[in-house]
């Protein structure tokens, strides 16, 4: 999954050639990614590359006619949207690759556990939830470590949560020279228990109340130690 979209990335506009793979060259000029390139771009060897292409294909995900790849447009569209407003998901080409690239080869599986749950993230108080679409904060259906490893198919026995939940605090990008970690978990005791996770607004962020919503989401939970 997370090669896939990364893959994806690469997609040329759709009011030109739609979802053909694409680079920009000399002099700025876009140039057709060859299989070449695409090994390159992934960072995967030739016998894993290989594998992964086949399965596109196989899948219908990845095309290739006339010397060029195209990624599906049923799934994937670059520019003006063809798809249900409430049925699809902004990627961020920059972010998208940071992620990617900060990941070694063996950890892209768990950065799939990353796109698998953005659809689930609650537009203004980026808390992972049941009920994204929810407004009223009080209303939302919070996911617990539990509920997120049930959504994933996942083992929800003690020990594989334990290391799946250390796997998720590794996830993050660095961009000029600051780290920004994904996940934080949040847990409340008292008359009002939670037990939630929310997502830094610095790598992903769908909310409209930029000025002061993304500002206390990151004082509250993404805030530096002072050394």
């Amino acid at each position: 999954i997370s090669r896939l979209i990364y893959l994806a990335t690469y997609i040329d506009y759709n009011d030109r050639e739609e979802n053909v793979l694409v680079k920009h060259g000399k002099n700025n000029t876009l140039e057709y990614l060859d299989k070449k390139d695409i090994k390159e771009i992934m960072r995967l060897s030739d016998a894993t590359l290989s594998r992964f292409l086949n399965d596109l294909i196989k899948n219908d995900l990845l095309f290739y006619a006339n010397d060029k790849y195209y990624i599906s447009a049923k799934y994937f569209s670059k520019g003006k949207s063809n798809f249900d407003k409430r049925k699809y998901t902004r990627v961020f080409i920059k972010t998208t690759r940071e992620l990617y690239k900060g990941c070694s080869t063996r950890q892209h599986s768990k950065l799939s556990y990353v796109f698998q749950l953005v659809p689930f993230l609650n537009y203004e108080t980026n808390i992972l939830c049941s009920n994204p679409n929810e407004i009223n904060k009080d209303e939302l259906n919070r996911l617990s470590l539990s509920d997120i490893c049930k959504l994933l198919g996942l083992s929800t026995d003690a020990k594989s949560m334990s290391r799946f939940e250390h796997d998720l605090y590794k996830i993050h990008i660095t961009i000029e020279g600051n780290k920004y970690y994904m996940f934080t978990r949040v847990i409340t005791k008292g008359e009002y228990h939670n037990d939630y996770f929310v997502v830094n607004p610095n790598i992903i962020w769908n909310g409209s109340d930029i000025s002061s919503t993304k500002e206390t989401i990151k004082c509250l939970y993404f805030r530096k130690k002072k050394k």
